[in-house]
């Protein structure tokens, strides 16, 4: 019989004690060694991945381990992938180094995603039962507390948004057990979790964290633009539906701005965080990895020039800058005249979309030309339709009139998926010292963007039908807008 692996609340006293040893701080590859020759873990354990296979089962547990460390106060990361102890830490690690009173772990166990209330902080020392004693300088809330690692609904949201895509509840529920992220005594799991998304999705309406698909299929609110009907919440099957589609979890670092709209979709319960803490908590989950030496201070860049590029745009904002450094998602204040708004400006890009594909060849191709000269091309011309070679506009790409780069686009008003032969005629056709890019109204095929990016070729670029009418949108090319932000055709 193969053995679990703990769960994280056992790794907590372990790590406590590994890192007093070290008080310039401990590599984490180090401390997954460390911990799990002192906690006796078996090949089988430390082989153990999550379901996305990305990641071993105890790496991610001494990784909430360490977490609910660093929301009691004990526990800091000094620098991506290196953690140390606070002084607090160092000094509860010496107090409780023959064991620490239940009443405390439990209280750093229990999970807080908004951290420890500065008002319920104790700062004065606090007696247990057995006469154990609190330094002063420690502040660790001690109160009631759950059994449960999460409740269920925060559980389901850490799984949901593993996957970014919708999952049936009893797909859901299964990866939560798998996980421990949620115990339960009942003898329907499944049945419990789909109550408690319905119910959640029932009572709060727009302002609820998950949307139901289908009967069934939930994912989280990412938008916050659709919500299903009381009447089809109360649908839901008694049994999971064992034909529901299998969405692949995925552990893999993501962008800056995604893991910020992960982390604050999970994690801040509607209120709003800062972007440093944003940081830790994507570092710490391994969905950023970054070299910078301020990664804090490139994801709070990223999220600006987003945010620049959203409204230059016309698109709904992800985040909502709200000073001082702190963020919170647009979404949790989304009015009815947003959502409009956001409508709106979809069926406008939509319009414009189907527009391209009515122009005359010609003006597509002007079009295209004036696009470049926006993006920031110079000697931009288009070429004699009769002799083009397959190429129907030149010029050269400069950048910060440092970098000149020429340029050999060929424009495609298609319906239909570029294939990877029109790459190869593109790449055929450059001249000397050039580079080639396609811009179409359609989209590329797998082949096709796999040809662009070969390694060993002159390289490729690719414009979509989605990218090109966003960068229309951008640049004012085919539309305006109001005061409201409002989109119409021009």
């Amino acid at each position: 019989m193969t053995q679990e692996n703990p769960t994280y609340d056992l790794y907590i006293e372990p790590l406590l004690a590994l890192l007093a040893e070290y008080p310039s701080g401990l590599k984490t590859s180090q401390i997954y060694e460390d911990l799990a020759t002192r906690m006796s873990l078996s090949q089988a354990q430390r082989a153990a991945l999550l379901p996305s296979g990305t990641q071993p089962v105890y790496h991610n547990r001494i990784g909430w381990a360490h977490d609910r460390l660093k929301r009691a106060g004990l526990s800091r990361s000094i620098k991506r992938g290196t953690w140390a102890l606070t002084q607090r830490g160092r000094a509860a690690a010496e107090l409780y180094a023959a064991g620490m009173p239940a009443e405390l772990h439990q209280a750093i166990a229990r999970p807080r995603d908004k951290g420890v209330p500065d008002e319920l902080i104790k700062l004065d020392p606090y007696e247990f039962d057995g006469g154990e004693m609190l330094p002063p300088n420690l502040e660790v809330q001690i109160d009631a507390f759950d059994a449960e690692t999460f409740t269920a609904v925060e559980a389901a949201k850490i799984v949901l948004a593993e996957v970014d895509g919708p999952l049936h509840y009893g797909e859901i529920t299964r990866r939560i057990l798998e996980r421990g992220l949620w115990t339960t005594s009942g003898a329907t799991p499944d049945a419990t979790i789909g109550a408690k998304l319905a119910v959640d999705i029932k009572n709060k309406g727009d302002a609820s964290d998950f949307i139901r698909i289908k009967p069934g299929i939930y994912d989280l609110n990412r938008d916050g633009l659709e919500t299903a009907s009381e009447a089809e919440i109360e649908c839901i099957p008694e049994d999971p539906d064992t034909s529901a589609p299998e969405y692949i979890s995925t552990l893999e670092p993501l962008s800056f701005t995604d893991a910020a709209e992960r982390i604050l979709q999970v994690f801040a319960e509607r209120e709003p965080m800062h972007y440093a803490e944003i940081t830790d908590r994507a570092l710490d989950l391994g969905l950023l990895v970054s070299e910078s030496k301020n990664p804090s201070t490139t994801l709070n860049a990223s999220i600006l020039q987003e945010t620049k590029r959203r409204k230059e745009r016309g698109d709904t904002q992800r985040f909502e800058m709200l000073g001082d450094g702190m963020i919170g998602l647009t979404r949790w204040n989304q009015t009815g005249l947003t959502a409009y708004i956001e409508a709106h400006n979809e069926s406008v890009r939509r319009r414009l979309h189907e527009q391209l594909h009515e122009m005359d060849p010609t003006e597509f191709e002007e079009l295209a030309g004036q696009l470049l000269v926006a993006l920031g091309f110079t000697d931009v011309a288009v070429t004699t339709r009769h002799n083009d070679g397959g190429i129907d506009v030149r010029g050269t790409l400069v950048v910060g009139d440092v970098i000149r780069t020429k340029m050999a686009v060929q424009v495609k008003r298609w319906k239909s998926n570029i294939q990877t032969p029109i790459v190869q005629q593109v790449r055929g056709s450059l001249g000397s010292h050039e580079q080639g890019l396609i811009i179409t109204t359609s989209d590329f095929s797998a082949g096709a963007r796999a040809e662009a990016e070969r390694s060993d070729a002159v390289p490729v670029g690719l414009m979509d039908g989605q990218q090109l009418v966003r960068l229309l949108v951008e640049y004012g090319l085919g539309v305006e807008k109001d005061a409201l932000n409002l989109l119409r055709l021009s």
